[in-house]
This record gives structure tokens, C-alpha cells and sequence, in this order.
């Protein structure tokens, strides 16, 4: 495979495995926003992918929000705002939930992150998550 066949490669990889993202969060959390309790318009990444590549895929670092919402997470120019939302996040999901992302974002990352193999099997993890859901 060359370089740009890689590249595409990866890029419809990236691409199925935040769409199936998006489905396994919506099975786990719901479509309502954690916060103001309106309809989600997306699934925000608690510890951004910036931060944690390895967390990208992860459902427990999904949190369903509105265009709102999200939009104070990332754009606000008080931070105090941004701070009441993502506590209230925290309050609402608990401090187990908020020591996992936490211990999770520090964990020593694979060396292949982001490579197509890692993209495979985030991909393989979700599509099993999501049978799980399924069926239940």
C-alpha cells in the first residue's frame, strides 16, 4: 500500500469509527444533554482527543450534549461557565466515572495509536459494544 492509499485507508477507517462511536454513545448515555436536558446534537469528548488520542474511540469519554452546551465547553470566554457545565457533567455521571476518564487519560498509550491496526480494532470493539446493546 502507498502513502496516499494509506492515507485515504485511514481516513474511511476514521470515519466509520466515529460514526460507530456515535451510535455506541447514543446507546449508553442517550440522545438528552447531561446538562441542560435538551435534545443531544453531538457527543462531546470529556478528556478531548487533543489531550488523549488513545480515549478518541472511547464510549465512557462520550457525553451527550446540545449545540449549546457544547459550544460553552468550547468557546466561552468565562471560564467559570465552562466550569459549571463540565462539574455538572461530573456530578451527574459520579466520581467513579470521573476516575476513570481521569486514571484512563494517563495510562501509558500504545505506540501504534492512530495507526489503521488501532483504528481496526476500535473499530472491531465498537461494532461488539454495540451487539451488546443490542441484544439486551
Amino acid at each position: 500500500m502507498n502513502i496516499k492509499e494509506e492515507r485515504q485507508t485511514k481516513k474511511e477507517l476514521e470515519k466509520e469509527a466515529s460514526k460507530l462511536w456515535q451510535i455506541a454513545c447514543s446507546l449508553k448515555w442517550g440522545n438528552k444533554c447531561e446538562v441542560s436536558g435538551k435534545p443531544a446534537s453531538t457527543f462531546h469528548h470529556f478528556i478531548y482527543r487533543s489531550r488523549c488520542k488513545a480515549m478518541t474511540y472511547d464510549v465512557m469519554n462520550g457525553v451527550p450534549v446540545s449545540k449549546e452546551i457544547h459550544n460553552i465547553i468550547h468557546f466561552s470566554r468565562y471560564d467559570d461557565q465552562r466550569y459549571e457545565v463540565l462539574n455538572k457533567i461530573i456530578e451527574k455521571r459520579g466520581e467513579d466515572w470521573f476516575n476513570y476518564v481521569k486514571a484512563k487519560r494517563l495510562e501509558e498509550k500504545p505506540f501504534n495509536i492512530r495507526n489503521i491496526d488501532w483504528l481496526k480494532g476500535q473499530i472491531k470493539n465498537l461494532k461488539e459494544f454495540i451487539s451488546k446493546y443490542e441484544h439486551n
